[in-house]
């Protein structure tokens, strides 16, 4: 027969639980009556934990919160004889008596039993042999080793007991049973994935009945956030204390929500989700160590696949991977699989992607061994930087350096890891390697003219890629520190063991140069156009070149960076003009901005149609940013909401887009002229 209980305070005639206390127990297991006897108690009710659904009856969650409530440990089933409310009071009155006798003789007995631990411990703790130390369950660690722990919870493993690539994203941004049969598979998966932990001290979740025994050698004290009503205590906090237990579950989420980082899902590359089930699950040490096309097939032959899905997966790992998985190492994955944080709630991996961070890195290995061979063996780093007279190249590098750590601190600490990973590939990539690095060349051509600025480089040299490599370090942990290792050391610094116990870079106010990045923003922007002036037929063939200067300013600072200009962009002049200037005959022509166009002087090569195609793309550009802009500014409205300080800006764009398709067309025309002068 069924039982059922209505209410916390009072049982129903049809049934009756009749209830035992005690202080120490918090849950319990619900039998199935034995129906031999009607007064006969329900079998598993002293049984221990876990608390299950209660097969007596599916409306069983009104019983559960009795027994959190109240501790029961011990249920008793009785017959439909109804018990009138006077002798239920007297009872219950009769039973919490008996609970807080039993609770005085728990505490006694406890506080007995820790004092005799104690004076045990005390005696024979320093008489014990390393040999009966060693014979223990688990090895006792002394905690005055081990200052400010940090403790890091793992990915859970998923059924099968090991990890697959979406738990590789967790260790690039973080039940018993399980643990000794697969946590060494996956504690290997966490090391090769760059998991920066205390290997010594793993241990189990506290869930696991070793870590009572663990507390009870290191005497930690047993905090108990419950009252006996079930509500949340003091040492719960005070934001959560009085609150009902599954209350304050809720209010914990919400208050984790501003401090937790939802990783999206990692699909494969053709959006299905991962699962054994298919076949299309990657292992993260497949994509690290690399594995051929056959060992992908014996991977799945091991699984536990019907013979058509065999089939079916072993077609896609022939689709997705012909040759097998190349080896890309652990920081190319993690930079990867970061780097892909920004598409939404679901992550389409493209291995291919990998490989070319994995490529990545040999860039990084290039500039290090460029900088081994310019700093020579018996350079000294310099404690600080005088930026003020360094060439202006130095300074505009240590000006984006700035910018790029500022971006990604902000970055980490607003969780946007996608935009970090951008802050710091497109510093070493587009403005470390491919301007500073080739524009300081010629400073160590063994010219004379050239040695203070040859000094100054190499100090800048030095810092960029010390700074660098400790921004980059928590994306490519392994990479970074075996570059950072080879750098020479500062003067009269300790320097740190690791790069990653060392300081993380700062943003250093007085290298910020606004002005000198403005001016290498041209620059940029003229040996751009310069380069695809050339032809792709000669790409080695130094030309000369002209820059046409509309303005003082601009003049100026294409004068100023002449030498970088004739290094990055391989032309083997570069003649300045003005407005006044006729261009010659036979030159290609591109513009930059509204106050700067660069012409190539190809002579006999010069190709016509394909001067024009660029004119014309460059036209279309140019007007549809006009046309966009003047629509804005003249929709209902603007006027009356748009500050005028926005009003003063975008009439400056609209000014510049005019004067730049005024160039284009003065363009094609000086393009016409020379095509019919040739």
């Amino acid at each position: 027969m069924p039982f059922l209980l209505s209410t916390l305070d009072r049982y129903v005639p049809i049934g009756v639980f009749r209830c035992r206390y005690e202080p120490v127990a918090d849950s319990i297991h619900l039998g199935t009556p034995d129906r031999s006897s009607p007064r006969a108690p329900c079998r598993g009710a002293t049984s221990p934990p876990p608390v299950r659904r209660c097969r007596l009856n599916p409306r069983c969650r009104t019983a559960r919160r009795l027994v959190l409530k109240s501790r029961l440990i011990a249920v008793t089933a009785y017959s439909m004889d109804p018990i009138e409310d006077q002798d239920l009071e007297r009872k219950l009155k009769k039973e919490q008596k008996a609970k807080l006798k039993e609770e005085k003789k728990l505490k006694a007995a406890q506080k007995a039993e820790a004092a005799k631990l104690q004076a045990q411990r005390s005696s024979d703790g320093a008489k014990k042999s390393e040999r009966k130390q060693r014979k223990r369950d688990v090895e006792e660690e002394n905690p005055e080793d081990f200052m400010d722990p940090v403790t890091l919870v793992l990915p859970p493993p998923n059924v099968t007991g090991a990890l697959h690539i979406g738990h590789g994203l967790t260790a690039a941004i973080q039940v018993w049973k399980w643990k000794n049969e697969y946590g060494g598979t996956i504690l290997n998966q966490e090391r090769r994935l760059g998991a920066s932990l205390d290997w010594s001290r793993e241990i189990t979740p506290a869930h696991d009945p070793n870590d009572f025994e663990v507390g009870k050698r290191h005497n930690l004290d047993f905090i108990n956030i419950f009252t006996d009503e079930g509500k949340i205590n003091i040492n719960g906090g005070a934001d959560f204390e009085g609150m009902p237990r599954f209350a304050a579950r809720v209010a914990v989420i919400e208050a984790l929500q501003a401090k937790v980082y939802l990783h999206p899902m990692i699909r494969d590359a053709h959006g299905q989700k991962m699962s054994k089930s298919k076949g299309n699950v990657v292992d993260p040490l497949e994509v690290i160590n690399g594995i051929s096309l056959e060992g992908l097939h014996k991977r799945l032959e091991a699984s536990n696949l019907d013979q058509n899905e065999l089939e079916r997966a072993k077609m896609d790992q022939i689709k997705d991977f012909p040759n097998g998985i190349p080896e890309c190492g652990a920081d190319a994955l993690r930079f990867a699989l970061v780097s892909y944080t920004a598409q939404s709630d679901k992550i389409n991996l493209d291995v291919l992607r990998v490989v070319g961070y994995r490529q990545w890195c040999n860039k990084l290995w290039n500039a290090i061994r460029f900088a081994m061979t310019k700093l020579g063996d018996n350079y000294a780093p310099p404690k600080m930087l005088v930026v003020e007279s360094m060439p202006s190249i130095c300074q505009w590098i240590l000006s984006v350096l700035n910018k790029a750590v500022a971006k990604t601190i902000s970055s980490f600490e607003s969780y946007k890891f996608s935009e970090a990973t951008t802050a710091v590939y497109s510093w070493w990539q587009f403005q470390l390697c491919d301007v500073f690095i080739e524009a300081i060349k010629p400073y160590f051509m063994g010219s004379s003219q050239f040695e203070s600025a040859r000094k100054a480089a190499r100090d800048t040299l030095w810092v960029c890629l010390d700074t660098g490599l400790r921004l980059l370090h928590p994306l490519m942990p392994f990479v970074t520190e075996e570059l950072w290792q080879r750098l020479p050391q500062a003067e009269g610094t300790c320097r740190k063991e690791s790069i990653m116990i060392s300081e993380y870079p700062s943003v250093v106010e007085a290298w910020t140069n606004e002005r000198i990045e403005s001016d290498m923003e041209i620059v940029n922007g003229a040996v751009r156009k310069l380069r695809s002036l050339r032809p792709q037929s000669d790409k080695s063939e130094r030309y000369p070149a002209l820059a046409l200067c509309r303005g003082h300013d601009v003049s100026n600072s294409i004068k100023a960076y002449e030498l970088e200009i004739l290094t990055l962009a391989t032309v083997s002049s570069l003649k300045i003009l003005t407005e006044d200037d006729s261009v010659p005959a036979g030159c290609a022509v591109d513009v930059v901005n509204e106050n700067l166009s660069v012409y190539l002087q190809l002579q006999g090569t010069l190709n016509a149609e394909a001067e024009w195609e660029k004119l014309r793309k460059r036209r279309e550009e140019a007007q549809k940013k006009h046309d966009l802009l003047s629509q804005e500014m003249n929709s209902l409205g603007y006027k009356e909401k748009a500050p005028l300080t926005i009003q003063e800006e975008q009439m400056k764009k609209l000014n510049s887009y005019l004067e730049e398709l005024k160039i284009i067309d003065e363009a094609e025309q000086d393009l016409k002229r020379r095509i019919q002068g040739i």
